[in-house]
């Protein structure tokens, strides 16, 4: 078990929390059984004014059975973190849990499903590395390296392609923007993009 500390101002309720790493190193790949948050409140009069009864987040967190001022957010997970297995993921976004893993938000994880097209002009595709934000009402997916298509093209990102990746987030609501970009490595990493499509399954629209 490692533990960490983290002072910040008050964020109120945890809604979800966004957790990767960045596959740099050998042996990068990480398993995570589940992840537990504390949540310090401050005086009961602080409390009340953020509209906590007995300082506790409803349904979204237990109070801690030692301190009555903490509240504790389970986050099970149960899945790895690996380039090269599983769903090849190395970001997730967490829904919060109780200890046995049933989870306590009203939100749903949704799989978004981006078509991206390369045009079709003379050495449009890219050998760089893509990556991808989506936007809803008032959150986004984080950004995510389009490494893994679920579409079986040998090169991604090659002339006159489609290329379809898989991306799991909380529930963004409607869709509002995205913003794509390449970080310019390796040779040939200009790029001609010709459109992005994100099919919504909560809609079943793109």
């Amino acid at each position: 078990v490692d533990k960490f500390k983290i002072e910040a101002p008050d964020i109120g309720q945890i809604q979800k929390i966004r957790i990767g790493h960045n596959s740099e190193k050998l042996g990068s790949g990480w398993y995570l059984e589940k992840l537990l948050i504390q949540r310090h409140l401050d005086d009961k009069s602080d409390k009340q004014k953020r509209g906590f009864k007995s300082g506790r987040s409803l349904r979204l967190s237990q109070i801690s059975a030692t301190d009555p001022s903490v509240e504790e957010y389970w986050f099970v997970c149960q899945k790895w973190f690996d380039k090269s297995s599983g769903d090849k993921a190395t970001v997730r976004e967490l829904l919060p849990t109780d200890e046995n893993g049933n989870v306590l938000s009203d939100r749903n994880e949704v799989a978004y499903v981006a078509h991206i097209f390369t045009g079709n002009k003379s050495n449009a595709g890219t050998d760089a590395n893509v990556f991808l934000t989506v936007y809803g009402e008032s959150e986004d997916s984080g950004e995510r390296e389009l490494a893994h298509p679920i579409s079986k093209h040998r090169n991604k990102f090659e002339k006159n392609q489609e290329d379809i990746f898989e991306i799991k987030a909380a529930s963004l609501g409607k869709l509002r923007k995205i913003k794509i970009r390449h970080d310019n490595s390796n040779l040939g990493a200009a790029w001609y993009l010709d459109r992005v499509e994100i099919f919504d399954p909560e809609t079943d629209q793109s």
